[in-house]
């Protein structure tokens, strides 16, 4: 995942290897998930935060307030509620 401004400059890089094979969504939500924890550890009160992603079917979900009892519904209720938490959220 790369963290760019809001002029898309380049700020930061990150890299995690996970084992399995888990679904495209599974892997985008999960790397949402973790640019949001980053971003609530290290600029919490200082830029506004936008978060974009080309899974179609993540954004959808984290945009929604249905969820059931999968891996990917509970991965994003955690993004949720990471979002929920910053003010300076788009």
């Amino acid at each position: 995942m790369c963290i760019c401004d809001e002029h898309w400059r380049f700020l930061q890089a990150y890299m995690k290897r996970m084992h399995g094979t888990p679904a495209i969504a599974e892997t985008e939500a999960m790397g949402i998930n973790v640019a949001l924890h980053w971003l609530w550890n290290n600029y919490r009160e200082v830029a506004a935060i936008e978060v974009e992603s080309g899974c179609l079917q993540v954004v959808q979900a984290i945009n929604s307030k249905h969820t059931n009892n999968t891996e990917l519904d509970s991965i994003i209720v955690m993004c949720q509620n990471l979002l929920f938490l910053n003010n300076n959220r788009k």
